[in-house]
């Protein structure tokens, strides 16, 4: 694939994703950014703390465009996590890998499919991997907003508007450091 931005519409989610080209990426790529900066698209690490390079492709943005299509960053990000998205209908999406969430994924079971927060009743669903989703072996609901991913070690995370997503990032991290916390005391 060229270093242009994929787009795949829900027309061509039955088969294989069909990626198209789209020049206007400027809010996607902005996107991209501030999830970065936010320092949410680390690479994970193995066992002596060494970054996998080989899972940098999973992590990114997928959003939504007026037309029904999605624009991705970065460009040649994997096609399962964009069936995914697409399967979820949703407008924007990114993946959150961070040191929080490798804290998490430290803490649950193998045979783990949920994790509920006794304080605020709110449970995170952990998959064995983004193609589940893809495939239709699992169904996660739009109002779920984010799912655990083990293999690929991160949470995939959701909303509505495209304009609060960032926000909305900040909530689920400061939610998943008081659930770590509270895993490691209980």
């Amino acid at each position: 694939m060229s270093a242009t931005v994929a787009m795949v519409s829900w027309q061509d989610v039955s088969s294989s994703p069909r990626l198209l080209i789209d020049a206007k990426t400027d809010m996607n790529a902005d996107l991209y950014k501030q999830v970065a900066g936010n320092q949410w698209l680390e690479p994970p690490s193995d066992e002596d703390g060494n970054p996998m390079p080989e899972f940098v492709a999973t992590r990114g943005v997928v959003m939504q465009r007026e037309d029904g299509s999605y624009v991705t960053y970065p460009h040649a990000l994997n096609e399962e996590l964009v069936t995914s998205v697409l399967k979820l209908d949703v407008p924007i999406a990114f993946t959150m890998c961070s040191e929080i969430t490798t804290a998490l994924l430290s803490q649950i079971s193998p045979e783990q499919t949920q994790l509920g927060d006794p304080k605020t009743g709110i449970s995170l669903p952990i998959i064995d991997s983004i193609d589940q989703i893809a495939s239709g072996e699992v169904s996660i609901t739009r109002d779920q907003f984010i799912v655990l991913c083990k293999q690929e070690q991160y949470v995939l995370v959701w909303g509505d508007t495209v304009e609060n997503i960032i926000a909305q990032g900040t909530d689920i991290e400061t939610w998943l450091v008081g659930l770590v916390c509270y895993i490691c005391t209980h």
